[in-house]
C-alpha cells in the first residue's frame, strides 16, 4: 500500500465524501461531492482551499443559471472552469 492509499484510508475518504454528500442541496451536488478526489500535491490543496475561501460572499450562478449571492452554490468562474474541465476531461 502506497502513501496516498494509506492517507485515503486514514482519512476515511469515502466515508467523509458520503457525509459531505449528505449536506448537498441537490442530487447533482451530492454526486459531485462523492466524486471529489483527494488532492495529490500541496499546490492543489492550496488552490482548492483558496476556492473555498473565495466562496464566502461571492456572486454565484447555480447550475440552472440563476444568479444571486452565495448560498452554497458554485461561483460563476469556478462553475465555468469545472464544466469546461469536465467536457474536456
Amino acid at each position: 500500500m502506497n502513501l496516498f492509499e494509506q492517507t485515503t484510508m486514514v482519512l476515511e475518504w469515502p466515508r467523509l465524501l458520503e457525509a459531505l454528500a449528505g449536506h448537498a442541496r441537490s442530487t447533482m451536488g451530492a454526486a459531485r461531492c462523492r466524486a471529489l478526489e483527494l488532492a495529490t500535491s500541496l499546490h492543489n490543496s492550496q488552490r482548492r482551499q483558496q476556492e473555498t475561501t473565495e466562496l464566502e460572499g461571492s456572486s454565484v450562478t447555480s447550475l440552472d443559471g440563476r444568479s444571486g449571492t452565495n448560498t452554497g452554490a458554485i461561483p460563476r468562474e469556478r462553475s465555468k472552469r469545472a464544466w469546461k474541465d469536465q467536457l474536456e476531461g
